[in-house]
């Protein structure tokens, strides 16, 4: 084994347990909050670009 394996000098050792241990289900609806929250970042900057007028908060 390596000494990353044995070795939590850096922090990470809950972080790396975590990766080992996540559902994939678990990540496939990660995946699709992530792209949910792209496509209104992006209505959100078309909306941007095409309306100039708009007003400081």
């Amino acid at each position: 084994m390596s000494n990353i394996d044995h070795n939590n000098d850096d922090g990470l050792g809950e972080y790396r347990l975590a990766l080992a241990t996540q559902a994939p289900e678990n990540s496939l609806s990660k995946q699709e909050k992530r792209a949910e929250l792209r496509s209104r970042f992006l209505n959100v900057l078309e909306y941007l670009k095409t309306n100039q007028t708009i007003s400081a908060i």
